[in-house]
């Protein structure tokens, strides 16, 4: 039987006004990667997403030892967090700035975030009053990050996967993984490109890691690293369908099957 959660984001009217779509989604990326916790053995498949009240995201994994273990420690950090204790397993260096975003949307945008596992009755739910405490923790565990300052402006393009839908100092944006050095970039979208790109764009887009290519003006570092980029298009990038049928030439081996025309070719019989 394949191991199951349930992920319900609940925002501080009881409906969906108050919700941003990039929140929601974001938030359900983040719980993900606290139960992952940095491991990419154990695949979750997104099983079901609705948008109605409340935002529920139902996703399964194969009932293997890895999925049982990811689940029991994720559960443990959980039960930490309700009892006033900053998780354990959430201060490694690759899941602070996820339970840092995490907990900072559950102490304020999002009322309550209910997580059932398995067949439990009854969610373990993160409220506002469970993630409040933490406010100053989150800064505390958070590594020292230098705020590195733009070198270059070129207009250019980058080729990625979608792994989130965010915002940028109060605008929206997608982080991308960059194809050729791995990087996570953010790429700011102005207001009527995000309008259509949160109608085109699905949770199932971000939870497959949809292929894009942003193209705009690229921020550069002093190191020759990408900063951002500032987006002025968006485009997903999907397989291009291929015609065969102008490269079939039947008049190619002269009348000869593919077998007798490889054995000639071999044996240099043909110019």
């Amino acid at each position: 039987m394949p191991e199951r959660l349930i992920v319900k984001i609940i925002p501080p009217d009881g409906g969906m006004d108050a919700l941003t779509v990039e929140d929601a989604m974001q938030q359900v990326l983040d719980a993900f990667k606290l139960l992952r916790g940095g491991e990419t053995t154990v695949v979750w498949r997104l099983i079901s997403a609705t948008t109605n009240s409340p935002f529920t995201v139902v996703a399964e994994a194969d009932d293997t030892e890895a999925a049982v273990q990811q689940k029991g420690v994720f559960e443990k950090s959980l039960r930490e967090l309700t009892s006033g204790r900053f998780p354990e397993a959430w201060k490694r260096p690759e899941l602070q700035l996820a339970a840092a975003s995490f907990l900072r949307r559950s102490s304020g945008e999002i009322a309550r975030t209910e997580f059932t596992l398995g067949d439990m009755r009854e969610p373990m739910v993160i409220s506002r009053e469970v993630a409040a405490p933490f406010a100053d923790v989150q800064s505390a565990n958070l590594p020292t990050m230098p705020s590195p300052s733009v070198s270059k402006r070129q207009v250019g393009s980058i080729d990625g996967t979608l792994v989130g839908v965010t915002t940028y100092w109060g605008r929206p944006a997608v982080r991308v993984q960059e194809r050729k050095s791995g990087r996570e970039i953010t790429c700011v979208i102005p207001e009527a490109l995000a309008a259509t790109f949160s109608e085109e764009a699905s949770m199932q887009d971000v939870w497959l890691h949809r292929r894009l290519n942003v193209r705009g003006v690229i921020l550069y570092q002093a190191s020759g690293a990408i900063l951002r980029v500032e987006a002025a298009s968006v485009q997903a990038v999907g397989p291009v369908p291929k015609d065969l049928r102008p490269l079939r030439d039947p008049t190619f081996t002269g009348g000869l099957t593919a077998a007798e025309y490889l054995e000639r070719f071999r044996a240099g019989e043909l110019g």
